[in-house]
Order: structure tokens, then C-alpha cells, then sequence
């Protein structure tokens, strides 16, 4: 059972505004290079124990990952203390840990199926006994 019962998973749409942002019994998930928009909304966050993080695509030629915008995004990750769930954690980034994908394909048999990140988060908000999501 995770700390908090209610996650908030954030992505690139303009309704950001919205989320729990000043609610501390809300946890808060982000992706790709998403944090520029969290700091702007919460400056701060990411010194507190509300976040966790997920970079779910790959690297493109080891150098930056599939669609990030920012050019300090690989840096970023690299400073954070949360987890940042990945498929393949990489010493570059030490707060990185695997997704758990046998678990959340598991979970949902007999008919896992999952196509981008987002689908990936709510899997594990799920799994890991989130009350609301």
C-alpha cells in the first residue's frame, strides 16, 4: 500500500492546472519532461515526498529520449531522489528503478494491454492499491 491514497498521473495536456498541486494528500506522477510544468505549478515539488516519475521510452542512440523537448531533460533525471520507474534503469540515472512489468501484465490477465505511458501508470496506481486515481 503506498504512502498516500490518492495519485494524480499528469501529462502534456493544457488542463494541468487542475491537479492537486497544493494538496499534500495527493502524490503526484509525471513523465517524460513533463517537470518544467510541475515546477511552474508547484516551484518546489520535487524536494518533497509527493512525486514519482516515469521515462518509459527508450534512448535514441544513448544520447536523449524519443520526443523529449528539453535539452536538460537526461540532467534532470539524473539529480532526483524519487523514483523514476524505466524499463532498463541505467547508472546515469540513480534514482531509476525498473517498471514492474511482470507484475502489472499479471494483474491484468488475461487481457493486459497497454500501448503508451500514461496506460502504463494507471496499470501500476492500480496494482500498487491506489484508493483514487
Amino acid at each position: 500500500m503506498p504512502k498516500r491514497t490518492k495519485v494524480a498521473i499528469l501529462g502534456f495536456t493544457s488542463h494541468n492546472f487542475i491537479a492537486p498541486w497544493n494538496d499534500d494528500s495527493w502524490e503526484l506522477w509525471g513523465l517524460n519532461d513533463l517537470h518544467e510544468v510541475f515546477e511552474q505549478h508547484a516551484p518546489g515539488i520535487f524536494k518533497t515526498d509527493r512525486c514519482q516519475w516515469f521515462q518509459l521510452h527508450k534512448p535514441d542512440a544513448g544520447q536523449a529520449y524519443h520526443g523529449v523537448r528539453d535539452p536538460n531533460h537526461l540532467a534532470w533525471l539524473a539529480k532526483q531522489k524519487f523514483p523514476i520507474y524505466m524499463w532498463e534503469p541505467t547508472a546515469e540515472i540513480p534514482a531509476a528503478v525498473p517498471y514492474p512489468i511482470h507484475d502489472v501484465l499479471r494483474y491484468f490477465q488475461p487481457f493486459p494491454y497497454f500501448n503508451n505511458s500514461i496506460s502504463w501508470m494507471l496499470a501500476l496506481a492500480i496494482v500498487q492499491g491506489y484508493k483514487t486515481i
